[in-house]
C-alpha cells in the first residue's frame, strides 16, 4: 500500500488543473501555437480571418497553412456537456450536430462530435457512435481527449481491451484532471474485465487518493463503490475502511 501511495503522489504532481480555454489561438503546421485576438470563418473551406493583435488588421489565413485553429470557448460548449451529463441524449445529439457545423473549422467540432458519439452509445446505437467519432477526427481542434474518451467507451462496449489500453496510454499525457480520473477508473474497469482484480482495486484507489472535493464527487463515488465491491470479492478486510473514506 505504501508503494501505491508514493506512486499516486508522483502522479498528483504531474496532473495539471482543469483547462478552461478562454483565448483564441492557432496551431501552425510546425506545431507552433500562437495566441490571437480574434478568429472568424472566411468561407466554407475553412479559411480564416485572423486578427493577431487587438486593434490590428485582420489577415486572411488559409486553412492549409494551419493544423487547426481554436476560437475562445463558446458558451454552447458548456451547455452541450451539461446535456450529456443530464442524460438528455436526443438534445445532445441535436445540439451537437449544430455545434459541429458551426465550429468544425474553429476548434470545437471534435468536441461536439465526441458528445454525439457518447450520446449515441448511451442509446445503444454503436454504429452511429463510431460514425460520430470518425466525424470528430475530421475536425481537429484542441479536444482530442474528448475524442479518445468516446473511442474508449466504444472499445469497452465491444470488449476491445488491447485498443482500450493503447488509448488510455495516449490519454495519460493529458493535463486535465477530469481526463486523469477517467483514465484511472476506466483502467480499473479494464483490469477487472481481464480478471485482474487486485490491479483493478489499485486503479480505483488512485481516483480516491488523488482527487478530493465536490468537483469529482461522482467519479470518486464510482471509484469507491467499485473498489469496495471488488475487495469484498477478494475477501479483503480493508474494504470497510475504503467504504468510509471521504
Amino acid at each position: 500500500m505504501k508503494k501505491v501511495l508514493a506512486f499516486v503522489a508522483v502522479l498528483a504532481m504531474s496532473t495539471g488543473a482543469l483547462f478552461a480555454q478562454k483565448s483564441s489561438y492557432i496551431v501552425e503546421r510546425n506545431g507552433n501555437q500562437k495566441k490571437v485576438a480574434s478568429l472568424r470563418l472566411m468561407n466554407d473551406k475553412g479559411d480564416l480571418y485572423v486578427r493577431m493583435q487587438a486593434g490590428g488588421e485582420e489577415e486572411m489565413v488559409p486553412r492549409v497553412s494551419l493544423r487547426y485553429a481554436v476560437v475562445a470557448r463558446p458558451d454552447v460548449i458548456d451547455q452541450l456537456g451539461k446535456l450529456l451529463e443530464e442524460k438528455k441524449y436526443e438534445q445532445a445529439i441535436e445540439v451537437g450536430s449544430k455545434v459541429y457545423q458551426e465550429y468544425k473549422f474553429l476548434g470545437w467540432g471534435d468536441y461536439a462530435a465526441s458528445v454525439k458519439a457518447e450520446a449515441y452509445l448511451a442509446q445503444g446505437k454503436v454504429d452511429a457512435a463510431k460514425a460520430a467519432v470518425a466525424e470528430a477526427r475530421q475536425a481537429p481542434g484542441g479536444n482530442m481527449d474528448s475524442v479518445h474518451h468516446a473511442s474508449i467507451l466504444i472499445q469497452l462496449h465491444e470488449k476491445q481491451y488491447d485498443q482500450v489500453e493503447a488509448t488510455l496510454k495516449q490519454l495519460m499525457a493529458s493535463k486535465e484532471e477530469k481526463t486523469a480520473i477517467f483514465v484511472f477508473n476506466t483502467r480499473g474497469d479494464l483490469r477487472y474485465a481481464q480478471g485482474q482484480k487486485r490491479e483493478a482495486v489499485l486503479e480505483y484507489l488512485k481516483s480516491l487518493l488523488l482527487f478530493e472535493g465536490k468537483k469529482y464527487s461522482k467519479e470518486r463515488d464510482y471509484a469507491r463503490s467499485r473498489a469496495v465491491a471488488v475487495m469484498n470479492e477478494l475477501n479483503d478486510p480493508r474494504a470497510a475502511k475504503i467504504r468510509d473514506m471521504k
